[in-house]
């Protein structure tokens, strides 16, 4: 095996056992750890934002900007030049003096993502949910019969969205047949908060599983050849 893999191979299984070790208590081998994926994740973020960004949105545009035509440079001014200097404004939160003009181009860039995220947001959950109840209950394809589900899952979909909308209706006292539709519109929300936190505990535990294969299959290996215990 080359030198520089099995350095990595060492160097990953030690990191590994010291960011588990915190399953044990806070220890310094832990802290180390922490700190190494702190910086590493740092200079990996700064790395991709020059080689991403700067480089070519800023840097790249200045060299081969045509600076002899005057709508160019302006173009150029507003285009480049401007983000360029709104950036640099963001480093006077270093100077307790002048940490106020910090605010303008976080007033820009809080603006500028509200104005991207909310259309996207709206479309992808609010449109595209409610486009979806709209769907009709029984399919042209499900006019086989091929699937029984084809014409249950829209009855579902219709039971959950009523009953989850009645629930949060508070304008009139719920009872009799309306608390009864709100108590099944708390059995959906409960299956929605029961299946989301599945699946976040499932993608946890498949990175668990992911180092835990890698110490068998990868380190394993090497302690029991430097053991002499290999076959």
């Amino acid at each position: 095996m080359p030198l520089q893999q099995l350095l990595g191979i060492w160097i990953a299984a030690g990191l590994t056992l010291a960011i588990y070790s915190f399953l044990y208590k806070d220890n310094p081998a832990y802290k180390f750890a922490e700190h190494i994926y702190v910086g590493i994740t740092a200079g990996y973020a700064l790395c991709t934002a020059w080689y991403n960004v700067i480089e070519p949105n800023l840097i790249s545009e200045l060299l081969k900007a045509n600076w002899h035509n005057p709508f160019t440079a302006l173009i150029m001014t507003w285009t480049v030049i401007a983000p360029a200097l709104l950036g640099i404004l963001m480093f006077s939160r270093f100077f307790s003096k002048a940490s106020w003009v910090s605010r303008i181009p976080i007033a820009f860039v809080i603006g500028a993502g509200a104005g991207i995220s909310v259309p996207n947001t709206v479309q992808a959950y609010l449109i595209k949910h409610t486009s979806a109840t709209f769907a009709p209950l029984i399919p042209k394809e499900a006019i086989a019969w091929s699937n029984i589900m084809d014409f249950i899952n829209p009855l579902i979909v219709v039971l959950g969205v009523i009953s989850v909308l009645i629930y949060f209706f508070f304008s009139i006292e719920q009872k009799n047949g309306l608390k009864t539709v709100s108590w099944i519109g708390i059995i959906f929300l409960m299956i929605f908060f029961g299946a989301s936190f599945g699946y976040t505990v499932m993608g946890r535990v498949s990175l668990v599983i992911g180092r835990v294969r890698f110490l068998i299959t990868d380190w394993f290996p090497l302690i029991t050849n430097l053991l002499g215990l290999g076959s």
